[in-house]
This record gives structure tokens, C-alpha cells and sequence, in this order.
């Protein structure tokens, strides 16, 4: 069993998003077990999972290939960073699977998309890559974060359009500037954790999302970054283990921080489902198939 999240550069857009799950949940064994829609980063997170790779695989294409005809990076404005249309695709094992399976449904996906119409640069992390390149280490060569200091992207901006600073591993060696260019990972599921603050501005929070995460020597397994969103600010962060750094750390620490900054936390949230619950969730779609194959053949 594996999941797929496919994130899109597409969150205002109502009828993009409803026509992007529709291209997703074509096929019966796949669930789409979460479909996050964010309105001010103008971007949506769609899981996808499956008991079937090549099931799940066909899914991600689908929808990768209808986001890339139906949204157009130069329109695009946000207070999320991004670097494509098809901003980014990770593949993670769910119980009895193993890394080495996600990373061949993160290649087959790959594949696609550098090979599609249209074709679209490819940048592999995680155990789909030789090395096990970081997905923070590719962003960052891309200029991922360039405009933080605005809160603000707009357009394609130069790292993801024309010739581009660092070779893809896949796909072509220019970025079409209408839709960038795609990361693609194998990795263990992980958990997008955000905590909005209250009485902090954006530089103050900035300050706080360094000290939170792994790089800035803070919470171990926690990537963080401060971003505009609605009326205020909040510090968005990936939880690559919450073996190690749980949300309740996270959560401990942010509020410890922005209580020395004069703020305050407001409600944190995550934006998708536990591993738990996608299971559930494509066990149950499997026994609802399979008591409609009975049905049928009675």
C-alpha cells in the first residue's frame, strides 16, 4: 500500500480544484483520502492512495497532467513558495510496503512528467535518488525561498523558467516559464504542521521558524519556514519523524518562542491524514469494492 501527495500551485480556483479530484478519483482502488485547499498560499494538497502501484501511479499522472493544461505559473501569485505548476510529488509506504516500492512509483510518476506534453524538468530526492539528495537542499539551489523577505511570489520568477541553475535529473535542461519545473520524492510519509501566530510580524517570525527547525538547531526532523497567511503570520513546518519531533513539540516550542516575542499561538493544524487513517481508509474502499463484486456475480 502506498500514498501519493501531489501538491498543485492552485488553491483559489474552486472549479480547478473540483475538475483536479476528478481526474484523481477515476479509479476505484485509488482514494483520494485528502484534499487540502489553501485559499491564501494558493496551493492544494492532494492524497492519493492506493493498494496498487500502478493504479496510484496512473492517478498521480492524471492529475499532474491536468494541473499542468489547467493552471498557468505566470498568473500565479501567493504567499507560498513554489517552483511549478506541479510544484511537488511525494511517495511514502503505508504499513507492510517498503521504501524501495515508493521510490519506483515516485520514478514511474517521474518519468511522465519529463516525458509528457508538456515536458517538465524533474528533480529526484529522497530514495528515489543515487545519493539521497534532500528536498531542501534542491529548493534551496532553485531559489525555492527567494521572495521570503516579501512574503510574496508572483510570476515564475527566474530559477524556474528559462535555463535553469542546477541540471534536472529528468526532463528538459530549460523550465517552460508557464510551468516550472517538479520535485519528485520517495520518503516516509510526512506530517505538514502549522502554527499561526498572533502579535508577531513577519520578521519576528522568520526568527522564530529558525529556531524551531532542524537547520537553525532546533527541533530534530522538523523543517520550518514564517509565512503570510490570511490576516497574519504563521510558521509552517514538515515533520519528516514525529517519532522524533512530534506536533506537541512543535506546538510547545513555537509557543514558548512567540511568548518571549510579545505574541501568542493561535490554533495550529495540519493539512492532511495520518497513516493510520489513509489505511483505513483504502481498506475500506477495498471491502466496499469487493462486496460490489459479490453483488454482481450473485
Amino acid at each position: 500500500m502506498l500514498a501519493c501527495n501531489v501538491y498543485v500551485s492552485e488553491g483559489r480556483d474552486r472549479s480547478v480544484v473540483k475538475q483536479l479530484t476528478a481526474h484523481a478519483e477515476q479509479d476505484e482502488q485509488v482514494v483520494v483520502a485528502h484534499t487540502f485547499v489553501d485559499e491564501s498560499y494558493n496551493r492544494t494538497g492532494f492524497t492519493l492512495a492506493s493498494a496498487g502501484q500502478d493504479t496510484l501511479v496512473a492517478a498521480a499522472a492524471r492529475l499532474a497532467q491536468a494541473a499542468l493544461h489547467a493552471v498557468d505559473l505566470q498568473r500565479h501569485a501567493a504567499t507560498h513558495p513554489r517552483l511549478g505548476v506541479v510544484d511537488h510529488v511525494l511517495c511514502s509506504p503505508l504499513g507492510s510496503a517498503d521504501l524501495a516500492q515508493a521510490a519506483r512509483a515516485a520514478k514511474a510518476i517521474a518519468g511522465g512528467l519529463a516525458d509528457g506534453n508538456p515536458p517538465v524538468p524533474v528533480y529526484l530526492y529522497g530514495a528515489v535518488h543515487p545519493q539521497g539528495r534532500r528536498l531542501a537542499d534542491i529548493r534551496r539551489a532553485l531559489g525555492y525561498f527567494a521572495g521570503a523577505r516579501a512574503g510574496q511570489w508572483v510570476g515564475p520568477g527566474s530559477p524556474v523558467s528559462g535555463a535553469l541553475p542546477v541540471a534536472p535529473d529528468l526532463g528538459p535542461h530549460a523550465a517552460d516559464a508557464r510551468v516550472g519545473v517538479c520535485t519528485i520524492g520517495a520518503a516516509p510519509l510526512v506530517i505538514n504542521f502549522n502554527v499561526p501566530l498572533t502579535g508577531v510580524d513577519l520578521a519576528g517570525a522568520r526568527l522564530i521558524a529558525r529556531e524551531v527547525s532542524a537547520r537553525g538547531g532546533g527541533l530534530p526532523a522538523v523543517e520550518a519556514m514564517a509565512l503570510p497567511h490570511g490576516d497574519g503570520v504563521e510558521v509552517a513546518c514538515n515533520l519528516l519523524d514525529c517519532g522524533v519531533s512530534a506536533p506537541a513539540d512543535v506546538e510547545a516550542l513555537v509557543r514558548r518562542l512567540a511568548l518571549e516575542a510579545g505574541g501568542a499561538v493561535l490554533a495550529p493544524y495540519t493539512t492532511g491524514c495520518t497513516e493510520k487513517e489513509i489505511i483505513d481508509m483504502v481498506l475500506a474502499r477495498e471491502k466496499r469494492n469487493a462486496n460490489a463484486l459479490c453483488t454482481d456475480q450473485s
